[in-house]
């Protein structure tokens, strides 16, 4: 299918003896010829499994749930539950998803809700909480709504009513869950990024206690100084730098963020940050923009617009936007410090990453609902 990369034959030897062997999972948008659809391929873009709105057109559930699954995007996916399951975004729905295949009961549905519904009709990820909560990020410009987090069970209920929700936190883009320390890290905006007010991107980490999230940032950071983003967008631009994604990295206290203009290393234990070619040549050996990223001020942003970004293993995967547009069209691999051929060359994509666990980053377990 012309949405899956072509590789020769006479690579795959060579990619195989490279990589350990680890699964990527990526969600590609509608080109409305075919569905949005989750793909988990191997390094070389063979499809493995994927999963769109037709694998649960026989599941029972409310109207308005499947009406929400009528979307073009595709926007993050996620390995949960040892890769029995996986959390997605997909097209105007949050949903759990049972990864088992063989089994009879593989891509049913095992929780799901709409988000426009539910004030979160932007959002671009989502995390598994302990005690089978779940995360949503809210991608809104307002200072209400930041975060919603909901007790999931068997129900499958298009709008309930969330547990928690968290403020104060404009365009969240991003989460991740620290086991060890017991915190929810998210990353976004101190302000509204859109606007003549400076913002500037924000990482906040909000403590995990008795089992509800402390409404109240734990910690809080400046990712950068404010940047109005004129070298992307012309002098006349109201948008400011704001957060894209945020993982951690194997076997260290250290989350990597990535925004419009930079990349980003945080490093937990001294609570400091550092960016710049250093930190792709550290992490992402082999990096290399998807295009010139040159603004008309002759300002250079070769790491700008990463819209995810995923470490493990000696392997590294990203997808980056072209110079002035929104959708990345392919997921770069990088093996060894060695590009690879690209997944996905000429689809419409957002988020994706590695199909496993980050060591040192265990996922929480999830419940029976």
């Amino acid at each position: 299918m012309h949405f899956l990369t072509s590789i020769t034959a006479c690579l795959l030897p060579a990619l195989a003896a490279a990589a350990p062997n680890i699964d990527v999972i990526t969600g590609v948008r509608s080109d409305h010829t075919y569905d949005p659809r989750i793909i988990i391929s191997d390094i070389a873009g063979t499809a493995k499994w994927t999963w769109t709105k037709a694998d649960v057109a026989n599941q029972s559930m409310p109207a308005d749930l499947r009406k929400c699954m009528d979307g073009a995007s595709a926007t993050d996916a996620k390995w949960v539950s040892g890769g029995n399951a996986i959390v997605v975004i997909y097209s105007y729905a949050a949903l759990l998803i049972n990864h088992q295949p063989g089994s009879a009961t593989d891509k049913q549905l095992l929780y799901g809700l709409c988000l426009s519904g539910n004030g979160l009709g932007n959002t671009h990820s989502l995390e598994l909480l302990p005690n089978n909560k779940l995360a949503i990020a809210n991608d809104n410009s307002g200072m209400s709504q930041s975060i919603n987090i909901y007790n999931m069970s068997s129900t499958l209920e298009a709008y309930p009513k969330p547990a928690q929700q968290i403020h104060l936190m404009p365009a969240v883009h991003a989460l991740v869950w620290d086991d060890k320390r017991q915190l929810l890290w998210a990353a976004g905006n101190d302000q509204p990024p859109y606007g003549k007010a400076e913002s500037r991107a924000l990482l906040n980490a909000y403590r995990f206690n008795d089992g509800t999230i402390d409404e109240t940032p734990y910690h809080s950071y400046n990712v950068s100084a404010p940047l109005r983003l004129t070298t992307e967008n012309g002098n006349d631009t109201l948008w400011w730098e704001g957060s894209h994604d945020l993982t951690p990295l194997p076997d260290e206290d250290k989350l990597i963020v990535t925004t419009d203009a930079e990349m980003y290393l945080f490093d937990i234990a001294t609570e400091t940050f550092t960016h710049g070619e250093a930190v792709a040549k550290q992490y992402f050996p082999g990096f290399e923009s998807v295009d010139r990223r040159v603004g008309s001020d002759g300002v250079n942003l070769p790491r700008s617009d990463l819209k995810s970004v995923s470490v493990v293993d000696g392997m590294a995967l990203y997808t980056q936007a072209p110079w002035t547009n929104t959708f990345p069209t392919r997921v770069n691999v990088l093996v060894q410090g060695k590009k690879q051929p690209d997944l996905y060359s000429g689809s419409a994509l957002y988020k994706s990453r590695w199909f496993t666990e980050i060591r040192g980053w265990p996922k929480p377990t999830l419940g029976n609902l």
